[in-house]
């Protein structure tokens, strides 16, 4: 099937409020879902990001005003990586605290900036408890079912390279499958990636997945407004509703994504 793109102020939820409200595990309606990646923080070893544009200067005080005005304590966040310039986790804990402070559940996966990321089991023990990081795992979350993983350069897009991209990209396959095949059943199916699974109207291995896995949306990141090679994909491909989420494309501002 031909994608049908969707601008980000047009997007609509993907998930089935009919079928949601009925079920036990969550108020689904009384929750908003947003979505915001690559907030490149780095409040323990500064590195200005206006470098890369005038509109990156003071971006964590925009982020901040702006998720506090529209965010609320009950919806949840979807963050796709690249959190933190953090080179380890000591090194990320204003970062960390930072996000913890912010309205709302954050569901966390791991960017190619996040050098900060220790392995699942030493950041769960310090993340706040309103965090929620995902490394080809699943959670259960207010009637919905969130999996999560990195991803990487997609065969055909302007960053890869076979002999360098091709074995990385087959291990996040597999990743990804893994963290499908822990969602329950029954629920709205959610997949976090940090890097985009496609580009264009093509299908990659990552959408191939994503497809047979029955995911209803996936969020992800890692494109930025600086990018000419590659624009993000927003819409609807063979039932798969695709949203990027890069701060700097939305102005820094969470994007309302139901």
């Amino acid at each position: 099937n031909s994608p049908i793109p969707l601008p980000l102020n047009e997007f609509r939820s993907c998930l089935d409020f009919d079928r949601i409200k009925n079920m036990p595990c969550g108020k689904v309606l009384g929750m908003r879902l947003w979505g915001i990646s690559d907030l490149h923080l780095s409040f323990g070893k500064p590195k200005p990001m206006d470098i890369f544009g005038d509109y990156w200067k003071d971006h964590p005080a925009k982020i901040e005003a702006n998720w506090r005005g529209c965010v609320g304590p009950e919806d949840v966040v979807f963050v796709p990586g690249d959190l933190s310039w953090a080179e380890d986790l000591a090194g990320a804990t204003q970062d960390l605290e930072y996000l913890a402070q912010l309205p709302g559940t954050k569901a966390i996966v791991k960017g190619n900036h996040d050098w900060w990321w220790e392995g699942l089991g030493k950041i769960r023990k310090v993340l706040h408890k309103s965090i929620i990081p995902l490394q080809h795992t699943a959670v259960h979350l207010g009637g919905m079912a969130i999996c999560g993983t990195r991803g990487w350069n997609i065969p055909g897009g302007f960053e890869y390279n076979e002999t360098e991209d091709g074995p990385h990209v087959r291990r996040e396959v597999e990743r990804l499958k893994l963290a499908i095949s822990a969602l329950p059943q029954g629920t709205p199916r959610v997949a976090l990636l940090h890097y985009p699974p496609l580009l264009k109207d093509e299908s990659t291995p990552f959408t191939e997945v994503l497809e047979s896995g029955n995911i209803d949306l996936c969020v992800y990141g890692h494109l930025h407004r600086t990018s000419t090679e590659a624009i993000p994909f927003n819409g609807i491909r063979n039932g798969v509703r695709y949203v990027n989420v890069s701060c700097d494309y939305l102005d820094f501002t969470p994007q309302r994504i139901s």
